[in-house]
């Protein structure tokens, strides 16, 4: 008997259970996708003093990770999202445009990892100084240029590949909105005003329905949920 494919997913989507701490941070992303598609899932927040007795039992002893109802469990960043997209409708069937969006989240790892190691070390004044520089002049704004030339080159209407949402695009917002939100040190909060196309992806997927809604519902009072909420009004 041939296995009815839409049969397949529905049993392994039931009931999604994402963990990742209180923060949108590499958990956002998943989030939104999961919103966007209208996909139930729970959503478990782990405390930072919780989370060393976790970790055991992560599958790599990193968060996020996702849980199935079959049972299985992703435990990568990037799979995880991956995951959630395709569930969502939100990754590429085209090959290529698939490899453009896994392009802009891979570049933006990159570019969160330079930020983060950046002043590693250093007193808080040089440390300060250190990630201003890096992000206006150093290497973390040669990657945000380049973020905005390839939105120019492969997106449309305010989306960073093709003419639609896609990975690409939650993964900006996030990223995006996490560098300037007050997390990192330093980071100048308009830093993003000089980068139009970028900002434009940021505001449509902080327009969308689902992701305003997502936030009306984050039961959170962390102030950085009110940043991430307010992106819709660039």
């Amino acid at each position: 008997t041939a296995r009815d494919p839409k049969r397949s997913t529905r049993r392994m989507e039931g009931k999604i259970k994402l963990t990742y701490f209180e923060i949108p941070g590499r958990g956002e992303p998943i989030r939104l996708a999961l919103w966007i598609g209208k996909k139930e899932f729970k959503d478990v927040h782990v405390q930072f003093s919780e989370w060393s007795k976790l970790k055991p039992n992560a599958p790599w002893g990193t968060l996020p990770f996702l849980e199935l109802a079959n049972g299985k469990s992703i435990g990568q960043t990037r799979s995880c999202t991956r995951f959630a997209c395709k569930l969502a409708g939100l990754y590429p069937e085209d090959p290529y445009q698939a490899a453009l969006c896994d392009d802009i989240f891979d570049i933006l790892e990159d570019l969160q990892k330079i930020v983060n190691d950046t002043g590693k070390g250093m007193e808080k004044e040089d440390k300060l100084k250190a990630r201003k520089e890096v992000v206006t002049s150093g290497k973390a704004a040669d990657i945000l240029k380049k973020i905005e030339a390839s939105i120019s080159e492969n997106g449309k209407d305010g989306h960073a590949v093709g003419d639609k949402v896609t990975m690409a695009d939650i993964a900006i917002f996030c990223y995006g909105t996490m560098l300037v939100c007050g997390f990192f040190d330093g980071i100048p909060k308009d830093l993003l005003n000089s980068y139009p196309k970028l900002n434009a992806v940021r505001k449509t997927v902080g327009s969308h329905p689902q992701v305003i809604a997502r936030y009306e519902a984050e039961k959170s009072e962390k102030p950085i949920w009110k940043v991430f909420s307010s992106v819709k009004d660039l």
